[in-house]
């Protein structure tokens, strides 16, 4: 199941006081996050996101991404298993004047057809 969803940043938003979005997923694994800044942004907005108190994207703890017409593409199966299903983006910006849109998806793969998909390639019942 692939889900986008925005993350406006207003201008002047403080890393103490971040723009947050909280995003419903599905039990399943994550198997990929997209972040895409679009032009005009220039290096000014910055996204992290979290499961929990566990940072996912960027993987260093305290770390963000930021860009320029930049799409970060994250490969890498992480397991939702457990109640709540929800990530949160986490947005602060440097930007005096506008607020800017950063978009974010996510792919995950529902239990399910992860099974289906083994008994396809690999047989069995």
């Amino acid at each position: 199941m692939f889900s986008s969803f925005w993350l406006t940043v207003p201008a002047n938003t403080s890393v103490s006081a971040p723009a947050i979005l909280d995003v419903r997923l599905t039990a399943g694994t994550l198997e990929r996050v997209e972040v895409f800044f679009p032009p005009g942004l220039a290096g000014l907005v910055y996204i992290q996101i979290l499961h929990g108190l566990h940072q996912l994207v960027p993987y260093n703890p305290g770390g963000y991404l930021a860009g320029d017409n930049q799409r970060y593409v994250i490969d890498e199966a992480y397991e939702l298993a457990a109640a709540p299903y929800t990530l949160r983006v986490v947005g602060f910006s440097d930007d005096d004047t506008f607020d800017q849109p950063v978009e974010i998806c996510f792919l995950v793969r529902r239990p399910e057809r992860v099974g289906a998909l083994r008994r396809k390639l690999f047989g069995g019942g």
